[in-house]
């Protein structure tokens, strides 16, 4: 399988001992030269000015997803709040609870970040 040609960005951040980022600027066909050569010197900008963007979009991508935090609160997170916090919730109180987070909230969140989402954010969706 071919690889689609891509225009990047490299630079360091903290002289030559640090170690190189790379960076995609976008597609060859879909982006022209001249966008790409600018949207470059933004990106070598940030990293002038101290600023990360390749560890921005790595932090992001290992960020937990809305599935994934659901997963997670089924595993860990199932305790109930009010007067018996702290208690874990009854067997079948979990399961409708659960059964409510996957039926509502993963088909308009599912994929997306924690840090994606606002308060708007369900009735963009």
């Amino acid at each position: 399988m071919a690889r689609k040609p891509s225009l990047s960005a490299t630079g360091r951040r903290g002289g030559r001992s640090a170690p190189r980022r790379f960076a995609t600027v976008g597609r060859f066909c879909t982006l022209t030269v001249p966008k790409a050569q600018k949207k470059a010197n933004a990106l070598l900008g940030k990293v002038a000015n101290g600023e990360d963007p390749g560890g921005d979009i790595q932090k992001k991508r290992r960020e937990m997803t809305m599935k994934q935090a659901v997963d997670f609160y089924e595993e860990h997170g199932c305790f109930i709040q009010g007067i018996h916090q702290g208690e874990p919730m009854k067997a079948r109180t979990k399961a409708y609870t659960v059964a409510r987070l996957r039926h509502h909230v993963i088909p308009l969140l599912g994929n997306k970040h924690a840090s994606e989402i606002t308060p708007g954010t369900s009735r963009n969706s």
